[in-house]
């Protein structure tokens, strides 16, 4: 009778070896790695593998071994550089711009506009082993302040230094303010992003409105898997989902409120191999 086994060995990484013990029959090792290193200067990298399946073959079983997929994240605000490693050939990049804050409101029964999503790319591109990509990461729209209209999304997430094709990514929109007499318009949907196949616009906040005497923000626009911030009547917007979500706008019964932040840009460079 066959006997499987498992072990771990925990420290920068960790390896996982599937030993199969049968009798007369020699020991047959698969082995995988599982490696994480901690985030440093804000960019994360992390080593994902899915693994193998369990084959019965005569009277032992063995482990197959699948193919492990490296990723990079950069997921705060500023310029990076990343080398190529020397035995990839290709990477496939997936990213969010950042997206729109949401309007304030000091105007009692009425809402501010939501903040727009940033737009969502992906694609696999040929890249020169040992070159280098550069990466920028645009930060977030900052919610209205009382009276005042959320900003938009500070400048796209672009990657540049693949051996061709363009990867840019348009940031979200800011929501604008109420008024005195009107709740405030979302901020606006994206230019669909330049370069990828898959490629999404960020969709536009929704306008404020008036429930009874309460004024109640837009919600932040959505994209890709992250959907825009809720509101809630009387009350300061809230976060859209991470990474993309356009942030909510205020709606004020009263007292000034606020309109949501929105979310950095996100990238993720996964190496084909």
């Amino acid at each position: 009778m066959a006997t499987f086994l498992t072990a771990t060995n925990n420290a920068n990484f960790s390896q996982m070896f599937g030993v199969v013990l049968a009798l007369g029959v020699p020991v047959v090792p698969s082995m995988g790695a599982f490696l994480t290193a901690p985030q440093q200067n804000n960019v994360n990298t992390s080593g994902r593998q899915s693994l193998g399946q369990v084959f019965p073959l005569g009277n032992f079983f063995w482990q197959a071994q699948m193919n492990q997929i490296n990723d990079v994240t950069f997921q705060s605000p500023g310029t990076y550089t990343w080398t190529v490693p020397n035995t990839v050939t290709q990477v496939e990049l997936e990213g969010w711009a950042p997206s729109g804050g949401g309007g304030g409101s000091a105007s009692s029964g009425f809402g501010g506009g939501g903040g727009g999503a940033g737009s969502y790319g992906r694609d696999v591109y040929p890249v020169t082993p040992g070159s280098t990509l550069t990466i920028v990461i645009g930060s977030h729209g900052v919610g209205g302040t009382g009276a005042g209209n959320g900003t938009d999304g500070s400048g796209p997430v672009t990657v540049t230094g693949m051996a061709s094709g363009a990867f840019s990514l348009p940031a979200g929109k800011g929501g604008a303010a109420a008024t005195g007499s009107a709740s405030g318009s979302g901020g606006a949907a994206t230019a669909v992003p330049t370069g990828p196949t898959l490629a999404k616009a960020g969709l536009a906040g929704l306008s404020g409105y008036t429930i009874s005497s309460f004024g109640v923000g837009g919600m932040g626009g959505s994209v890709h898997s992250a959907t825009g911030g809720m509101t809630t009547p009387g009350a300061s917007g809230n976060k859209g989902a991470s990474p993309g979500g356009g942030g909510s706008g205020g709606g004020s019964s009263g007292a000034s409120v606020n309109g949501a932040d929105g979310q950095d840009g996100f990238l993720a460079i996964r190496m084909v191999q």
